[in-house]
């Protein structure tokens, strides 16, 4: 039945467009020079399938053939793996071992220390804004008070934030900027509720928070640890890059996600020991509040109400993603490789 259900999740892609990935050329509104100028670099260093087989890599499977009419137009590739809260791998597609950037998917388990110390409780966060410290948020009205808020609750302002203003991921919102003759600030970002939550993490430990965004900083080596701890590796295990918003991004197995997914949404058997109380307020808020985890017209929020909160779902860039079911105590994560479109979400239709 897992693989029937891990056959359907991947085949649902072909079902209805929905709302997309923003990437970074188009957060950070690079100009189209540079935009065509990168894809022609990645378009280079392609491999085609057949080198791959004769290299005898594991990795491009086809997941999933696109057609027009009769015929197939596009071929989706990629790797998925469903894991157990034992942490065993229940079923996959291609390589479950391979290593990748986890980006935004990540941001629950960054969250972790903060919750566990309390600051919840010190800082009077409401469900809602708990939630968003662990979103990629469309930049609405509605986060970005949220966001604001928070900052506001700390003492702070939005100049603090080192994630850089960008546009917010919903198209009418940035609408509504341009119609008013006003710009993206840092509180559009998708990512400004993790630096909230960084820099609230800071204040909570008494810690500076000027250079918070680099790895060396006091408050990353904590988040270090602690993401290694939740999917189950050693932090030498868990290497690093910079990611699009400026912070440390974690690189680790594709099955070492699934398995912190199925850990979050099975929190009271996830063995977390003295963070299992922390696991369950950030599950909590994120199934009980997916509008504020991502948007309007998002699949994160549409798995989310489809299911009643029986499935959490979290978005990363380039088409990472991953999810957890509470009745099948397990998590997934799937990664999609050579998307041709920048804005890339296939709904997901049937988990179950």
């Amino acid at each position: 039945m897992i693989k029937d259900n891990l056959k359907i999740l991947l085949l649902s892609f072909s079902y209805g467009i929905t709302y997309g990935i923003i990437t970074l050329l188009d957060i950070f509104n690079c100009p189209s020079w540079l935009n065509i100028f990168i894809q022609a670099v990645i378009l280079s260093f392609m491999i085609s399938p057949k080198s791959l087989a004769k290299a005898g890599k594991d990795i491009y499977v086809e997941l999933l053939h696109y057609t027009r009419g009769k015929y197939v137009e596009n071929i989706h590739r990629g790797d998925a793996v469903c894991v157990g809260v034992d942490g065993n791998i229940i079923d996959k597609v291609g390589n479950a071992h391979l290593p990748m950037f986890w980006r935004s998917a990540a941001k629950p388990f960054q969250l972790l220390q903060f919750v566990k110390l309390g600051g919840v409780e010190k800082y009077n966060l409401t469900q809602q804004e708990l939630a968003i410290l662990a979103s990629s948020h469309s930049g609405e009205d509605i986060h970005v008070e949220t966001v604001k808020s928070i900052l506001h609750k700390l003492g702070l302002t939005e100049e603090v934030l080192n994630c850089g203003s960008a546009r917010p991921m919903s198209g009418k919102a940035f609408k509504e900027l341009v119609k008013n003759n006003l710009k993206p600030s840092a509180l559009h970002n998708p990512c400004s509720g993790k630096h909230s939550a960084i820099i609230a993490l800071c204040q909570l430990l008494n810690i500076p928070v000027e250079d918070y965004i680099k790895p060396d900083h006091e408050a990353q080596k904590i988040i270090h640890q602690i993401v290694a701890m939740s999917a189950g590796i050693s932090e030498d295990e868990l290497d690093i890059g910079i990611d699009g918003c400026g912070v440390p991004v974690f690189y680790l197995p594709l099955d070492k996600m699934a398995y912190a997914y199925a850990r979050l949404m099975n929190a009271e058997e996830g063995n977390w020991g003295e963070y299992t109380e922390a696991a369950i307020k950030i599950r909590d808020a994120m199934c009980a509040y997916p509008q504020m985890v991502s948007g309007t017209g998002r699949i994160d929020k549409a798995v989310a109400e489809v299911t009643n909160g029986r499935v959490l779902a979290k978005i990363g860039a380039d088409a990472v993603y991953c999810l957890a079911s509470r009745e099948l105590k397990s998590g997934m994560a799937f990664k999609i490789y050579r998307y041709k479109s920048q804005r890339v979400c296939r709904v997901i239709s049937s988990v179950s």
